[in-house]
């Protein structure tokens, strides 16, 4: 074999080695991802349950018309292949968004009024909403983006 077929076999093997890498690290993240959600969904059940034993008080219903809002959630991007949204509404429990145009994927959901911590989930990584630009909180161990549900305004 002469120099030019073995210099170019060395760099294809090279190439073939960080694109393997690179798929590795990807899945990896992914995975650490699913395992930290999916912990911290635990750690949210156990908090409820201590919740629900010192506070044993029922909270009377409201008529849905009056204490739900409804509150849209947009999500652009034309790289993504899919995209949920997780947040203390829904548990942390992914809910996938609907993809309405090229770029736009978006879900209507009722909230009860109050303070929410919320992220996307694109393609398997948790972003911050960037439509949002109040500055993010803290929360478990990542920060997310929070929204502010006020109730209706009684009409006279």
């Amino acid at each position: 074999m002469d120099k030019k077929n073995l210099i170019f076999v060395l760099i294809v093997d090279l190439a073939v080695l960080v694109f393997s890498i690179f798929v590795f690290f990807d899945r990896y993240s992914k995975y650490l991802t699913k395992q930290k959600l999916m912990i911290e969904k635990a750690k949210y059940e156990e908090l409820k349950e201590k919740k629900i034993e010192k506070q044993p008080e029922i909270e009377q219903p409201k008529p849905i018309s009056e204490s739900f809002r409804n509150i849209l959630f947009q999500y652009r991007s034309s790289k993504a292949r899919s995209v949920s949204i997780i947040g203390e509404f829904n548990d942390w429990i992914p809910q996938p968004l609907q993809k309405k145009d090229k770029n736009l994927w978006q879900i209507t959901l009722k909230l009860k009024p109050g303070k929410y911590a919320y992220n996307y989930l694109v393609d398997g990584n948790i972003i911050l909403d960037p439509n949002n630009l109040k500055k993010p909180v803290k929360i478990r161990d990542f920060e997310s983006s929070y929204l502010i549900v006020n109730p209706r305004e009684k009409k006279k």
